[in-house]
């Protein structure tokens, strides 16, 4: 099979688009970071033609990227973006982002910086949405996870799931509550975070 497909994105995006369904009803476009195979981006922009997606990888995706996103012939998913979140951060305004399955791959700096450039790619009000496997007060939600975080750490990258709990914190460091926590098939969890506009005026 072909490293640019996903057997797991393809089972868990009909679960992932229940979720977030009432949200994307409410927004006119949408960031995602680490589109990886783009099955994501090709079918939930399908399903929400008034949503333009924006899809962003590193260098070393793009290019298989990009051409998934060309044989969808979908308006709503333009060129994918280079994003690197260790780069600095580039100033947008986006009503909501959206990552799934990139935190773990990441190393914990890399998280951290996630959290910076998010912090500027986001409007002053709006919603992130993280998908994946992360651990809860420290802990292993199951054995395929623990198992899953072994071979994670033993690529010497700095990858490995990370604590929900860290997560949060990062986000409420840049002005994000969480605002509901989903258990999702196969041990994952999907977060949604919010932040409104500043009070602070000039």
């Amino acid at each position: 099979m072909s490293n640019f497909f996903s057997p797991a994105a393809e089972r868990n995006k009909e679960p992932i688009l229940r979720l977030l369904q009432p949200h994307l009803e409410k927004l006119d476009r949408l960031l995602e970071i680490g589109s990886g195979t783009g099955q994501h981006a090709v079918y939930f922009a399908g399903q929400y033609p008034g949503v333009l997606w924006q899809t962003s990888d590193l260098p070393a995706n793009l290019d298989q990227l990009a051409l998934a996103l060309r044989q969808s012939k979908l308006a709503n998913l333009p060129s994918p973006w280079m994003i690197d979140v260790n780069d600095p951060p580039v100033q947008h305004d986006f009503p909501a982002i959206y990552t799934a399955n990139t935190l773990h791959i990441m190393s914990e700096g890399s998280v951290e910086q996630f959290f910076h450039y998010t912090n500027k790619a986001l409007a002053r009000s709006a919603q992130l949405f993280i998908y994946g496997p992360f651990n809860c007060n420290g802990e292993f939600t199951s054995e395929s996870n623990r198992q899953f975080d072994a071979s994670l750490r033993s690529r010497g990258v700095g990858s490995g799931i990370r604590d929900r709990e860290w997560i949060i914190e990062l986000a409420a460091e840049i002005g994000l509550q969480l605002d509901e926590l989903a258990a999702m098939p196969a041990n994952n969890i999907m977060m949604i975070f919010s932040r409104g506009p500043s009070e602070c005026s000039v």
